[in-house]
């Protein structure tokens, strides 16, 4: 992709959104891990519980949002960025209903989780799409000669 030529507002806005979500997830999981597992009915009872919660919850949340964040200072990084939403949301979703089927049904918060998920994943599609769309259209135009 040309780097003149900033990709559409909407399909760097589904990378910040989502960066914006893991940072702050993974900061408030670093940081007071209990009052949030309560929230989802986890209870934990002991130091390496909560050691593990903070690496899994807190420190690789971050670390994803970090590398969000990267992706979309350039330009050619943005397509694997939106491939990593795609991934991450898809997976988390995956892994929710998984767990509906073999364990039943989760409490409104998880299904509200879900439900951005699954709203992430299709934004992240639709993005990823357009992007690449755009990137062929312009490797068209300048194949091209100038002089037909």
């Amino acid at each position: 992709m040309n780097s003149a030529q900033k990709p559409s507002w909407w399909i760097r806005a589904i990378v910040l959104v989502n960066a914006f979500v893991f940072v702050d997830f993974g900061l408030a999981f670093l940081a007071a891990p209990e009052g949030l597992t309560r929230l989802l009915d986890i209870e934990l009872h002991s130091a390496s519980a909560l050691a593990d919660l903070r690496a899994v919850y807190g420190g690789l949340c971050l670390a994803v949002g970090v590398c969000m964040l990267a992706g979309l200072r350039n330009t050619a990084w943005l397509a694997p960025t939106l491939f990593l939403v795609m991934l991450t949301s898809g997976g988390l979703a995956f892994g929710r209903v998984y767990s509906m089927i073999v364990s039943g049904m989760p409490g409104l918060p998880v299904l509200g989780f879900l439900g951005t998920e699954v709203g992430s994943l299709l934004w992240a599609a639709l993005a990823h799409r357009a992007l690449l769309a755009q990137s062929r259209s312009e490797a068209f135009a300048a194949a091209r000669p100038l002089h037909a």
